[in-house]
């Protein structure tokens, strides 16, 4: 809730002759979510896989609201990253909206071999494929995501899922929605200790 103010810290007290004091410390740093605030022209296929190549341990990609359309899968696979949008609806002004409409890939969000990532606050419209996949990782949330296909999907795979985690374990999928995919909204494939809750 601090991110992107200073911080001080004011404490009233009585000293030991009954005067009342009062002390207020220098300010802090400006607070910052270790990561990458993306802005709005960076939401291109090749500037954000580059981000999100570059992610370190500990880090916060923060997407910005507004609709923005790819061609390829947004792949991540560094261990406890989290990506981060303005919010799952569809209203782009205040909503992070990626659009995979007419993709080469078959895949829209792709999560491979990590430990620990957390997807939250974002749409995932009109793969080719499946939404937002996880392979192979463990400690895994899905926290009010959104894929939807907003016109007809029979043009896409067969197998095309919603969120669709395989090979995971510890798996929190929590407050998100799958919209006209044309197979399983959300499909848990092969994977262990999962919890699946107040979905639609």
């Amino acid at each position: 809730a601090q991110v992107g103010k200073l911080i001080t810290v004011s404490a009233s007290y009585t000293d030991g002759i009954g005067a009342k004091e009062a002390v207020t410390s220098g300010a802090t740093a400006v607070v910052v979510v270790p990561g990458t605030v993306v802005t709005a022209a960076q939401m291109t296929d090749s500037a954000l896989n580059t981000i999100l190549f570059q992610a370190r341990a500990d880090d916060t990609v923060t997407l910005p609201p507004g609709k923005y359309t790819f061609n390829g899968p947004l792949t991540l696979t560094t261990d406890n990253v989290s990506i981060v949008g303005a919010g799952n609806g569809t209203y782009a002004a205040q909503n992070t909206i990626l659009s995979f409409k007419g993709a080469a890939s078959r895949n829209g969000v792709v999560v491979r071999n990590v430990k620990k990532v957390t997807l939250k606050g974002f749409g995932v419209e009109d793969a080719e494929g499946n939404g937002i996949f996880v392979e192979s990782s463990t400690d895994v949330v899905m926290d009010t995501v959104r894929t939807e296909w907003t016109n007809d999907p029979v043009g896409t795979s067969l197998m095309a899922y919603g969120l669709y985690p395989v090979g995971c374990d510890n798996v929190l999928v929590v407050n998100s929605k799958a919209i006209g995919t044309r197979d399983a909204g959300v499909y848990v494939g092969q994977s262990t200790n999962i919890r699946v809750i107040g979905n639609e």
